[in-house]
């Protein structure tokens, strides 16, 4: 586990969460960032990862890896990239009950020069003790 770290860009609880959701944040991804329930599915998962990257929260996206697969630390405190944008394209499985499943994603960004670029992948989730991890990924076309 890794120590959490001040955040930027959290959304105010009343605010759009990032995710794409249309939901307020407090009432989407913050429950499961702020440790207060487990994601239920892969793709809530993704979503809720995803609204790490935007905010930059190192402790969630850490802890929501599997250990087989994580690196050794993040450090997103030099990352410039700014998360636009998460529209999900299909997902495989990664219900309540499944052991796995597979969330495809295109999340849009702008780089540290302001040009904008896409990354689509399709991330593999598995559930260990009730909880999903993200354990990796393979970009798509």
């Amino acid at each position: 586990m890794i120590k959490a770290q001040p955040l930027s860009n959290i959304p105010k609880s009343s605010e759009p969460c990032p995710c794409g959701s249309n939901k307020a944040y407090s009432l989407c991804c913050a429950p499961y960032i702020n440790g207060t329930k487990p994601a239920t599915t892969a793709k809530a998962l993704m979503k809720s990862r995803y609204t790490a990257y935007f905010i930059k929260d190192e402790h969630y996206l850490f802890n929501t890896w599997h250990p087989s697969s994580r690196p050794a630390r993040l450090d997103l405190a030099k990352d410039q990239t700014q998360w636009q944008q998460l529209k999900i394209l299909n997902t495989k499985r990664g219900k309540v009950t499944d052991k796995k499943g597979w969330v495809s994603f295109a999340a849009f960004y702008l780089d540290e020069q302001g040009n904008p670029g896409v990354l689509k992948e399709e991330s593999m989730f598995v559930r260990e003790a009730g909880c999903w991890l993200y354990h990796s990924g393979t970009f798509i076309d």
